[in-house]
């Protein structure tokens, strides 16, 4: 599997979709808190512009 941040849109949004379901069939939708961001940098001499997409799971565990 490749780079969140290299994935096409469709890839991404299919990604999204699997983690969504997966979370839902695990009972898991008020444990976890999923975060997106995407920044587009795109400099006025570059050639080329620069997507990042990021995906973050997280979740806070009892010390026990």
């Amino acid at each position: 599997m490749s780079s969140v941040s290299k994935m096409t849109a469709e890839e991404r949004q299919a990604l999204v979709g699997k983690l969504a379901a997966c979370i839902e069939k695990n009972g898991l939708e008020d444990k976890l808190a999923v975060k997106t961001s995407r920044e587009t940098v795109c400099a006025l001499a570059a050639p080329t512009v620069d997507d990042k997409f990021t995906i973050a799971v997280e979740k806070d565990f009892a010390p026990d």
